[in-house]
């Protein structure tokens, strides 16, 4: 026994003899070193039991601290935290001190509250003694509670925020500064000076991320909705070591992952999120859908349980060990539990690589790894955030339960899990997956459609894997496995128990059914076999007569009956003699038969066995429209409530559903090739054109479903558009589309394994005569032979339609978008053949169907998507038909992502007027809202707040602070708060908070309004200019924004400078870049020539923001790359990034993101900037040299030049530029 386990035991001994109040039962818990108490108080309704745990108890009281926590169940959520801020400050405190503090501050928080509740300001005073005091970060803060009114259980409310030092406002104004400077906005909770601080938010708008729109779509997301981290502060804002070192992460912060339509949330609604809001109960009309609710994302889950759990041992293993992020993740993984001496030792050796912290698609401003600054200079936040939003981009990569890298050869659309049984069993129980119950109301016939591929899988026996764990109980219909023989009442719905069969001895029969168990019965009668599903609802007569509820029942021939039970119930004696007396007396009315319970687990059958019971399950479930009532009746319901829904079923179709990677949503209603009865609403493909029937194929035939189909990564999608821009830059014939759509046609039973893994070519199923490779046609009719399906949809026991489906499948097809190059395929004479699956893109998933009257009635319940805005133009050689001779298929413009639909106006593809116009909108919402949210609250608050509330020397702190009434929002009564100028006894040292940006604080030499702008090129208005009237109000909008931020901000802190008030061309603008750090090369450079910024032009065409800005700079010149150079300029001064390109141009970027984005690369430290000192007399660019550059390292990129480009450098030519003197700028034209 260790001297400290021993040390323990003595303080545990001395407690117990002790006196503490209020405080009794001192006892020795479950776990080693945990102690359990009683705490008891007359304003409580019931003792607290709580349980106080040494974290080592080994090293005991030194090294040790205590984890405090209750296991009473009508605990409130704020004493809970005030037992998580006592616990963060036990480290090296013995049990007794634990144990009297306990007591201590638990009843001052009570008595306080009691003594004067009219007029309470609610606070929990720390009461310690002084040597405790001393030694606690505690006493740098207190609690501000409820200032109303309050009784009985609501007396004790929770905390909204706290008082913070002078040393934690400064910390934490520089760790959001840096986030606010990389492009984040950042949020306070409440924007106020006059109320104390309870949480900020961090967040970025999903079009800033390059996330393609189907991935955005199966994500839930929208690119005009902003991706939010909560962050909450439980006590006091802890440095990074205190982070690192601290037990747990919820012992000083709380992280919420998830979305908002705003940049920042409501306070509400934050308080939601972490759950202490006094409206967070059900029905609360904060809960309903409005713009500043923060609500989860798809992964919002997975994400906030590994930011809890693994988030800072990670950044710890970074940090110590050079490690990148999957490399930490799959260490902690495998040591969890071991010491860190022992990850140091065993992992000394592994070499640290660079990593990208997000992805390689956002902006560059985010591609730097903040996580391994200078301990001074991280920022927490911005780290969280980044990490977050690694795993949200890259969320397919990534098991959403363990979290480590998967191997998969197919990259899927949607997230899941690795192949680890437990990471399933989690994934499923935990509730990480997609919601079954959503999924049911939104999108019924999407369900429909999984269950009946696996239902056709399996009845095929084709699907490729099957997953173990999932512990469901089946029936196994076999003579030779436990059964039960019985006598059955049908018209009473009871039956009787004549025997077991195949039982073990000894087994009591009348335990071998219980109330609510699931069996199969089968009947015999005359010329057919009775197959019933059933549930038993009650047990009578001592356990050998029951009650039941037939849910399914299907009757079969008698020589079908046979394979269908594998029982040849015929020749059983006294199945034959119950039957003759059934015929011969019609008084008779009980009748033989055989049940089979569900008591088998899938994981122990074979391939046939596993077939028919899993269709057999499937088989008794409701349809989905009946499911889908059930849910509506009453809002709230989940499937589980539901007597009629076998457990084992609904444990099946989660998965099912949940391992469905790809986005699949209904585009056409559910229509049937045959007649209908009177009273179907049955809507044609043919009907006029609707907001339901707008995004179809046309022409489609009567009986096809059309569901919009997309597979694979996010990096998949991106690899495909790089191959078709690659080919379409290349194209000797410009009329030619770099891409085909074909058709592709499988058996119905291969369609669950292809949504989940992709179409490949593994499996031989009908020969490969024309080579090795994935089929297509652009027939319908040649690829709706490879289905092997009859539109009959026969019902024998071998059918592969689910029994309970609405649609009825009975085949599949999938349009494809493929690369159009035929001369590279495998084949492409009777059929196309292609062997490289990077240039297979899914789009649709057409089904056969022959629906219930009840899916006719209801065909579709939502329109897909907006009204389609045109159709896609399609190479004339190889068109998709529906059969030879036919006229083209229309494809919808929706089938292809928006990003395509953006980046080449009257290419390959036409935009309409409305699609034009909704983009715009989009843009014009979102600059609408960033002038009302700006880039978010004015953190000179956190600054204010140091120079009020820190005290002279020698006097006290000041105890009572005005405040808002407690539970009401600031902002939402009070206008934005707006700062006075700050003297320097803040004490605060920006500098710190802009190295990364090499933004410096100390005094700049540059001076707004110096700049000789005569000695400039200035161009009139271009005559296109009145022709483009949405460029004209983007750029009117982009120049106010850039006004307002100017206006709120000293430009030594912004780093550039637009003179807006001489700006008379808004095609043309002059920016200054200054105030750079005085450590890089290009600061020196220019403070030795007496050059106090540098001056960069921004050339705009006539279809911005469709297109990207040229920017350029005028003077002075840079060190080429190849002589050494860097900041991103090239030999001519253009700007080379491939954001001022088609490539990675978002029409959503700002004006401002695009200036930082230029200022980062000028800033870059690896390959930096550097005047040029050789250039003798010719110190400017001109515009010639300049765009021949851009052109030249977009090529060697193949980044795609944005046709505007022609019109800014020709364009002008025909008017005369206004030259200034000593201009290099020779003609335009």
């Amino acid at each position: 026994m260790s001297s400290g386990v021993r040390a323990f035991l003595a303080d545990l001994a001395k407690a117990r003899e002790s006196q503490h109040t209020n405080i009794s039962r001192i006892r020795r818990g479950d776990s080693d070193g945990e102690v359990s108490l009683l705490y008891s108080n007359d304003l409580l309704d019931e003792a607290l039991e709580i349980q106080v745990l040494s974290t080592d108890l080994t090293s005991y009281p030194q090294g040790s601290s205590f984890m405090i926590f209750t296991s009473s169940e009508t605990c409130k959520p704020n004493i809970v935290s005030l037992l998580e801020r006592i616990a963060s400050s036990t480290k090296g405190s013995t049990l007794q001190d634990v144990i009297e503090t306990l007591s201590a501050r638990l009843t001052a928080s009570f008595t306080d509250m009691h003594s004067d509740s009219s007029d309470s300001e609610g606070l929990l005073d720390d009461v310690y003694d002084d040597e405790y005091s001393a030694s606690s970060e505690v006493d740098n803060f207190q609690i501000l509670e409820s200032a109303e009114e309050s009784s009985g259980d609501d007396a004790f409310t929770e905390p909204l925020g706290y008082f913070h030092s002078a040393e934690e406002l400064r910390r934490l104004y520089k760790d959001l500064r840096l986030a606010q400077k990389v492009g984040f906005t950042v949020g306070l909770f409440p924007n106020s000076p006059n109320c104390l601080l309870e949480a900020i938010s961090i967040s970025i708008r999903v079009s800033s991320l390059a996330i393609p729109s189907e991935a955005m779509s199966a994500w839930d997301v929208k690119p005009t909705d902003y991706i939010v981290l909560l962050v909450r502060i439980l006590t006091v804002y802890p440095n990074l070591d205190t982070l690192l070192s601290a037990p747990a992460l919820e012992t000083c912060l709380h992280l919420r992952f998830g979305k908002c339509e705003l940049a920042k949330p409501s306070m509400e609604s934050m308080r939601l999120a972490f759950g202490y809001s006094p409206q967070a109960k059900e029905g609360s009309s904060t809960s309903q859908s409005t713009p500043s609710r923060f609500a989860q994302v798809y992964m919002s889950n997975s994400i906030d349980i590994l930011l809890k759990n693994s988030f800072t041992t990670l950044l710890k293993l970074r940090r110590e060990h050079g490690f990148t992020w999957d490399d930490a993740q799959g260490i902690f993984n495998d040591f969890t539990g071991r010491v860190a001496s022992q990850i140091a030792v065993e992992h000394t050796n592994k070499s640290a690589r660079h990593e990208v912290p997000i992805s390689t698609h956002v902006p560059s401003s985010l591609q730097h790894d903040f996580a391994l600054g200078d301990e001074a200079n991280v920022s927490f936040p911005l780290v969280a955030m980044q990490f977050a939003l690694r795993h949200f981009c890259k969320c397919t990569e990534y098991c959403m339960v363990c979290h480590l890298k998967l191997d998969n050869e197919f990259e899927t659309l949607k997230p899941y899990v690795c192949s680890k049984d437990l990471c399933l069993f989690q994934y499923l129980s935990l509730g990480l997956g997609p919601n079954i119950e959503h999924e049911v109301i939104s999108n019924p016939y999407v369900v429909d459609l999984l269950i009946s591929f696996f239902y056709a899988g399996e009845s095929q026996q084709s699907t490729r894997a099957f997953p173990r764990g999932l512990a469901l109980k089946v029936p196994v219909v076999q003579h030779m496995v436990p059964h039960l023989e019985i006598e059955t009442n049908l018209q009473s719905e009871e039956f009787w128990i004549r025997q077991a069969r195949n039982e073990p001895e000894h087994v009591d029969v009348r335990k071998r059914i219980r109330d609510g168990d699931w069996f199969v019965m089968f009947i015999k009668n005359m010329g057919y076999v009775e197959k019933r599903i059933c549930r038993v609802s009650a047990v009578l007569e001592d356990g050998c007569r029951f009650s039941f509820e037939s849910i399914n029942v299907v009757k079969e021939p008698t020589e079908k009956g046979e394979v269908v039970a594998e029982i040849d119930m015929a020749e059983s004696e006294i199945a034959a003699q119950a039957l003759k007396r059934s015929v011969n007396n019609s008084d008779e009315t009980r009748r033989p038969g055989f049940i089979f319970p569900y008591e088998h687990d899938p994981d122990d059958l074979d391939g046939d066995q596993r077939a028919l019971a899993l269709t057999t399950l499937l088989d008794g479930m409701p349809t989905v429209l009946e499911m889908r009532d059930f849910l509506l009746a009453e809002p709230g319901r989940l499937l589980s409530s539901w007597k009629r829904m076998n457990r084992s079923a609904l444990s099946l179709i989660r998965w099912i559903v949940a391992s469905n990677t790809s986005y699949i949503v209904q585009d056409s209603p559910v229509t049937s090739g045959n007649p209908q009865p009177d009273g179907c609403c049955e809507i044609k493909p043919t009907s006029p054109d609707t907001a339901l029937t707008s995004n179809m194929i046309r022409p489609l035939d009567d009986g096809w479903v059309q569901f919009r189909f997309a597979q694979g990564s996010p990096e998949k999608e991106f690899t495909f558009l790089k191959i078709l821009r690659e080919l379409k830059s290349k194209a000797t014939s410009p009329e030619k589309p770099p891409s085909l759509f074909v058709w592709h046609g499988s058996p119905l039973g291969n369609w669950h394994s292809i949504i989940r893994t992709g179409l490949d070519f593994q499996d031989t199923r009908h020969g490969r005569a024309c080579g090795n490779g994935v089929y297509f046609s652009s027939d319908q009719s040649v690829s709706m032979g490879y289905t092997g399906a009859s539109n009959s949809g026969p019902k024998t026991p071998y059918s592969p339609v689910w029994r309970s489906s609405e649609m009825r499948i009975a085949s599949a097809m999938s349009i494809c978008e493929i690369v159009n190059k035929p001369e590279d395929f495998v084949c492409s004479s009777t059929c196309f053949v292609v062997d490289k699956t990077d240039w297979i893109q899914c789009r649709y998933l057409l089904v056969l169907v022959n629906p219930t009257p009840d899916a006719l009635k209801s065909p579709l319940f939502a329109p897909s998507g907006p009204r389609c805005p045109g159709y896609l133009e399609q190479d004339p050689k190889h068109p998709i038909r529906s059969k030879t001779g036919s006229p083209p298929m229309q494809i919808p413009m929706s089938a292809i992502s928006m990003a395509r639909r953006q980046e080449a106006l009257g290419a390959t593809l036409t935009m309409s007027n409305a699609e034009m116009d909704s983009i715009t909108t989009a843009i014009e919402d979102e600059a609408n809202e960033w002038e009302r949210r700006a880039s978010g609250d004015d953190l000179n608050i956190l600054l204010e707040a140091v120079r009020t509330d820190t005290p002279a020397k020698g006097e006290k702190r000041e105890r009572s602070i005005s405040r808002k009434t407690s539970w009401q929002d600031p902002e939402s009564s009070a206008p934005p708060y707006k700062s006075p100028k700050l003297s320097a006894d803040t004490g605060i040292d920006d500098s710190n908070t802009t190295n990364v940006l090499a933004v410096t604080s100390d005094k700049s030499k540059f001076q707004p309004g110096t700049l000789d702008y005569t000695t400039l090129p200035r161009l009139p208005p271009p005559s296109w200019a009145v022709s483009s009237p949405m460029a004209l109000r983007t750029l009117n909008r982009e120049l106010k924004q850039i006004h307002s931020i100017q206006e709120r901000n000293e430009a030594a802190s912004l780093g550039w400078y637009v003179d807006t008030s001489v700006i008379d061309n808004l095609f043309q603008w002059i920016v200054q870049f200054h105030s750079f750090d005085s450590t890089l090369p290009l600061a020196a450079d220019m403070k030795s020539r007496g050059i106090d910024s540098i001056v960069l032009e921004l050339r705009f065409g006539s279809n911005f923001p469709m297109s990207p800005p040229f920017a350029r700079i005028i003077r002075p010149r840079f060190l080429p790359f190849l002589e050494g150079g860097g900041g991103y300029v090239t030999a001519g001064g253009a700007i080379c990034s491939e954001m001022l390109t088609n490539s990675g141009w978002s029409p959503a970027l700002s004006i401002e993101s695009v200036l930082l984005q230029i200022r980062l690369g000028l800033c870059d430290t690896e390959r930096p900037a550097k005047l040029d000192r050789n250039c003798g007399n010719m110190t400017e660019y001109g515009i010639g040299e300049a765009i021949d550059a851009y052109a030249r390292a977009a090529n060697s990129h193949g980044w795609k030049i944005p046709e505007d480009l022609k019109t800014i450098h020709i364009g002008w030519g025909e008017l005369t530029p206004s030259m200034g003197v000593g201009s290099p700028y020779i003609g335009v034209g």
